[in-house]
């Protein structure tokens, strides 16, 4: 199986990683693979994860607004406009 080696970390974090592997029951070797393969995954999985656009964040954030109708009116107008130049429509009932 083949070998990697970390050179240069500090004191604090072989000690924190030192102490961690034994709280875990867990060679520092162990543990550090642990936390490389956690640390892959994560990296994966939010990579995966579509990202809010900008417009719908917008939506969200004055879904509990109390507008008047007026307000409203002018808010879903400037939105339209800005989602429709991204060539994308959107219903603002969803």
């Amino acid at each position: 199986m083949p070998d990697l080696l970390i050179r240069d970390i500090s004191a604090n974090l072989r000690a924190e990683l030192k102490k961690r592997a034994g709280s875990h029951n867990r060679s520092l070797s162990d543990e550090a693979k642990l936390l490389i393969q956690k640390g892959l995954s994560a990296a994966s999985v939010e990579a995966a994860t579509p990202r809010e656009n900008p417009f719908d964040a917008i939506r969200r954030s004055f879904s509990d607004a109390h507008l008047t109708d007026q307000q409203q009116q002018i808010f879903d107008e400037a939105l339209k406009e800005n989602r429709t130049d991204q060539g994308t429509d959107f219903d603002w009932q969803k």
